[in-house]
């Protein structure tokens, strides 16, 4: 009883079981393509089962006479989906890949025909092959960052795969560190549950950019308990002058880090000393949080 997996390679097999609700979700969709990429629809698997995706349908809603609309399957090519696995969903594959570089080709599947979703609202529904509904995502483009001047390419992502996909607070554009879209990835606009935390550090503490491959470059390590923060990051001198731009009103994921290679914004070596790196966040709501951290850029002394 059970699922029988075996991996031979790179090659994963097992014995595929029924989709309940629950089972998989729908966990981010990219609804306002750029001219150069497609509607894409990311499903996960939350469940401990394995999934086949010809056996899951994907459909739109009829808004205007309140019915289902028209209804694909989601993969006609046997591919299976694995216990805690995305995969996004598109009849263009090739261009998710090469705009949006997700890790793997292969979180990336083909499907014939997806049905159309609305720029401005719609509705995105998924099936098993018995008409269940597994998951239901009444989407609009006021859902995206009020702050973003353009929602070309940008998709949506679910913050929190426990809470309902039918709350507007549980979805939120995709960071712009990832080019706005992580499609068959982890989200970048995640809520973490357990102890909230806030940090920002810095690795390492003291770092010489002279090339020889050893702290040649300092990363600035961030991580938040809440989606939805625009960042600004500069870099400044002891005597409080600014050095670098690392950020300028960028929309950042909850976790993630910056890297300075000590050049300043004259596009040369900054002198050895001690900088500060200054960041600033803030949310729709105007919250702002503020951080100041301490870095050395060593060096030899020139004679």
């Amino acid at each position: 009883p059970g699922n029988s997996i075996a991996n031979n390679t790179n090659i994963k097999i097992g014995i595929a079981e029924l989709a309940l609700k629950g089972d998989v979700i729908i966990n981010e969709i990219l609804f306002n393509p750029t001219s150069t990429t497609d509607d894409f629809i990311e499903l996960y698997n939350t469940s401990g089962k394995i999934i086949d995706l010809s056996a899951l349908r994907i459909g739109n809603v009829d808004l205007d006479k309140g019915e289902i609309g028209t209804v694909f399957n989601a993969n006609g090519e046997g591919r299976l989906l694995f216990p805690y696995e995305y995969v996004a969903i598109t009849q263009e594959p090739q261009n998710i890949v090469n705009y949006y570089l997700p890790p793997s080709y292969a979180c990336v599947a083909y499907i014939a025909d997806l049905p159309s979703y609305n720029d401005e609202r719609g509705v995105a529904v998924l099936f098993n092959n018995l008409n269940a509904t597994l998951d239901s995502v009444y989407y609009t483009d006021k859902w995206h960052y009020p702050l973003l001047t353009d929602v070309e390419g940008v998709s949506l992502e679910r913050l929190s795969i426990d809470r309902s996909s039918l709350y507007s607070t549980n979805w939120h554009s995709a960071a712009a560190t990832v080019r706005y879209a992580t499609p068959g990835y982890i989200n970048s606009q995640i809520t973490e549950t357990g102890t909230p935390v806030q940090t920002i550090s810095i690795v390492p503490e003291t770092f010489s950019p002279d090339e020889d491959g050893y702290n040649d470059v300092v990363t600035i390590l961030y991580k938040f308990e809440q989606a939805g923060y625009t960042a600004n990051m500069q870099v400044y001198n002891s005597q409080g002058q600014l050095v670098q731009y690392l950020l300028r009103n960028t929309l950042i994921s909850n976790s993630g880090y910056v890297s300075w290679d000590g050049i300043n914004i004259a596009n040369e070596k900054a002198p050895i000393g001690i900088y500060i790196i200054y960041t600033e966040v803030f949310d729709e709501k105007g919250n702002i949080k503020k951080y100041k951290n301490a870095v050395t850029l060593g060096g030899v002394l020139s004679k």
